[in-house]
């Protein structure tokens, strides 16, 4: 027989209902992930209002060579406050139109986390990371110089 995630079945032709796997298993999952996300986001959130806009308009080096690639990085922060942050400083004019792009792209949602948290081979979960890094970074700069 199948087995799922924390050793339960998981074949849907299973002869028997069992309350506690199809009801409750899912129950217990999402709680325990929402406490991961809730977590984190409020950590990250915590950190960028206790930072200020100054210190990000600083990290991003004014009109830098280097800036989509510090904004895409900036990106990969799992947290809606990460995107709203590149939003504002992109219509303040502390980063360019690429930057943005970069940004924004390389912005995976709270979907990281849950990759992170729940994947069990690593090496996918860091191919997947730098490979939308790459694209990121990679459309940002192309957007940046060749297009715009």
């Amino acid at each position: 027989m199948k087995k799922a995630c924390c050793g339960h079945s998981a074949s849907p032709s299973s002869l028997e209902f069992n309350p506690k796997e199809i009801i409750l298993h899912p129950i217990i999952h999402t709680a325990k992930v929402f406490v991961f996300i809730f977590s984190v986001s409020f950590a990250i959130s915590f950190a960028i209002a206790q930072m200020g806009e100054e210190a990000f308009e600083n990290l991003f080096l004014g009109s830098s060579v280097f800036q989509p690639f510090l904004v895409a990085l900036f990106g990969l922060i799992p947290n809606c406050a990460a995107s709203i942050a590149i939003t504002m400083l992109y219509l303040k004019g502390a980063i360019t139109y690429g930057s943005v792009i970069a940004g924004l792209c390389a912005s995976g949602g709270l979907g990281l986390l849950v990759l992170f948290k729940e994947e069990k081979d690593k090496k996918d979960v860091l191919s997947i990371l730098l490979l939308l890094f790459g694209i990121s970074v990679s459309a940002g700069y192309v957007i940046q110089y060749i297009i715009y």
